[in-house]
């Protein structure tokens, strides 16, 4: 009895079905989901096993199986710091001598006079208080201010000019001039303000071959030349700070219109770098130039890597919390972080109101609010998809549920 062409069509899709389904399974039961080195492809969170539809961009919601996709670099530390030497030699020679051990800044001898490297970086995505931060902690009387806040010697680095490296290392001269006496030594402190040492790339990707992985971080290159080095890093909510590093260093015409057309496009740049098997998440930040910002707000992409290398010698902090706690809770935790005496608050210097910074986009000055009208609700709606996975996997990593910015 001969079968019809619509029979023949029905046992083929069954066919392709059981197969469909044959491979999934083997698949889950095969790819280690190891936490933190794997990541959500583009439109599915994957946390403790468990899978979560979502819409990415709003438009459409398509199933996609995790992709195996390393958070930060796979090399070991001794192949980084070969790497590391052979793309910026200019530093390692520059920065590499014995420290003085009666200071407790890395301070070295050099032509006869005692030049110091910050002992601690505040290294943190834009517009997330850090200024705010910078001089809040410099009213401790152990940490000496060295100006700029931000030198970018970092994330700015020019092998052409000597200058910078001199430079640098002036920037921590108030430290040498006021260090006079063995106990001031031994106690005086002084660091980096520059925010940009996390989120900028662009001399590390020059260094890089082509299609090839980001295979460092200017944290490596710290803990390298300073191994004792803190580093205090401030998160804010990303959509927050998104929306306002947007309308800080985006282009002059700036809109809620703009907004939403450039975030679009850039979700889809990201989501188009991390499709490919072998890119990193860290890589697929540190490609991503355009604004608005928003890969930048993916912290546990960066955050994996720095945290790795200096363990519990990094403090993260919620910029929310900062902003709510500072006196009375955050500020005495910096202080016995950087190891500087415990004061209370009586013996602090006034706060400088003229420093303080605002946290929530929607307290922004009136004449911006009527300019520029912050984001369309869609936009928002987009980006509470986007960065939901993601905040997930940094609240995991660090173990810590406020990470979520779910309040």
């Amino acid at each position: 009895m001969p079968i019809n062409s619509s029979k023949i069509k029905v046992i083929w899709l069954a066919l392709i079905l059981m197969t469909g389904m044959l491979i999934g399974s083997y698949v889950s039961s095969t790819v280690n989901l190891d936490f933190p080195y794997f990541v959500p492809r583009t439109r599915q969170a994957v946390t403790n096993g468990r899978t979560d539809r979502m819409e990415l961009h709003g438009t459409d919601s398509v199933n996609i199986q995790y992709d195996h996709l390393k958070y930060g670099s796979n090399l070991s530390q001794d192949e980084k710091l070969q790497l590391m030497k052979k793309y910026f030699p200019e530093i390692f020679t520059q920065f590499s001598h014995p420290f003085l051990p009666k200071y407790k800044s890395p301070c070295f001898r050099k032509e006869g006079r005692v030049q110091c490297l910050p002992y601690f970086h505040l290294a943190s995505p834009t517009k997330s208080a850090t200024t705010d931060f910078w001089f809040n902690i410099h009213r401790h009387p152990q940490i000496v201010k060295s100006k700029p806040k931000e030198p970018q010697f970092f994330a700015f680095w020019d092998k052409s000019s000597n200058k910078s490296y001199s430079n640098y290392l002036k920037l921590q001269n108030v430290l040498v001039k006021e260090a006079k006496t063995p106990a001031l030594k031994s106690s005086l402190i002084s660091g980096s303000g520059t925010c940009t040492t996390m989120s900028e790339f662009k001399q590390i990707r020059e260094k890089t071959p082509p299609s090839s992985n980001i295979p460092f971080t200017w944290g490596d290159v710290i803990h390298a030349i300073t191994p004792n080095a803190k580093i205090i890093t401030l998160l804010r909510n990303p959509i927050d700070r998104t929306i306002s590093d947007y309308y800080h260093f985006g282009p002059q015409d700036k809109s809620p219109q703009h907004f939403h057309k450039e975030l679009i496009r850039h979700i889809e740049t990201f989501n188009t770098c991390i499709q490919f098997k072998n890119m990193t998440l860290l890589t697929c930040i540190a490609n991503n130039d355009r604004y608005p910002q928003v890969v930048n707000s993916i912290y546990i992409g960066v955050i994996a890597d720095w945290r790795r290398v200096f363990k519990d010698q990094m403090l993260i902090i919620r910029t929310e919390d900062w902003h709510r706690h500072k006196e009375f809770n955050i500020l005495p935790k910096v202080f016995r972080f950087l190891g500087v005496d415990p004061l209370d608050e009586d013996e602090l210097p006034p706060i400088n109101d003229n420093f303080k910074k605002i946290i929530d986009v929607h307290q922004v000055s009136k004449k911006a609010q009527d300019v520029h009208g912050y984001i369309l609700p869609e936009s928002r709606q987009v980006m509470e998809k986007f960065f939901e996975p993601y905040n997930r996997l940094l609240a995991e990593f660090l173990g810590d549920t406020r990470f979520l910015w779910r309040q």
